[in-house]
């Protein structure tokens, strides 16, 4: 394996290469950081009946949802929320649209009055019952008020319109201190945690 990873690290042309191990294997990130990736930050994983979660679903009074949003408060939600995704900052109405055609695609945007506060963005795996929440944002003027929990609740519910899924994910990296706190008052379960390696591409001479 080292051989390999080692071969392979010699060929970046230059360009940052990522690699992601489970957290408790170890030869692999041993491996991994024998020619020279440097862990970046770890992601847990965590899971939960989307059944345990959908009860708790209620729109508060005063807010509504909607299963798009214009892509401008789409970017608007994404820059206030300080996401790592930067590339949808990029994207254009078009990609927008089709991303979101996609059938194991869902959103769901809570509006209120007139502005979106948050809103959750899940992917089905209908082959393994399961939903996950691939983004979750609640502007930071917002926060606080319990949203993130009427987010994933909303979610759940959502993705029980789907009788083949059983189960919701949810992730969270090593800093979202209070994603972690939340995602355990809500009865999520840890399941597993990824390390992000990256190997920094070296410019030829």
């Amino acid at each position: 394996m080292g051989a390999l990873l080692a071969r392979a690290a010699q060929h970046t042309d230059g360009q940052p290469v990522y690699a992601f191990s489970a957290r408790d294997n170890l030869p692999v990130r041993a491996a991994l950081e024998e020619v020279g990736f440097a862990p970046l930050h770890s992601t847990a994983f965590y899971s939960a009946p989307l059944d345990r979660v959908a009860r708790h679903a209620r729109v508060p009074d005063g807010y509504r949802t909607t299963d798009r949003l214009p892509v401008a408060e789409y970017r608007a939600l994404y820059r206030a929320a300080e996401d790592a995704w930067a590339g949808r900052l990029d994207w254009t109405p078009e990609q927008y649209a089709a991303h979101f055609a996609d059938d194991t695609v869902a959103l769901v945007a809570l509006w209120h009055g007139d502005h979106p506060v948050g809103f959750t963005e899940l992917e089905f795996s209908p082959d393994d019952a399961r939903a996950d929440v691939t983004y979750l944002a609640v502007h930071p003027a917002e926060r606080g008020q319990g949203l993130g929990r009427v987010l994933l609740a909303l979610a759940a519910a959502e993705a029980q319109t789907r009788p083949e899924l059983r189960t919701l994910r949810v992730r969270a990296h090593d800093h979202l201190h209070s994603a972690r706190a939340l995602y355990a008052r809500m009865g999520f379960t840890h399941c597993r945690s990824i390390v992000t390696y990256l190997l920094e591409g070296e410019e030829e001479a």
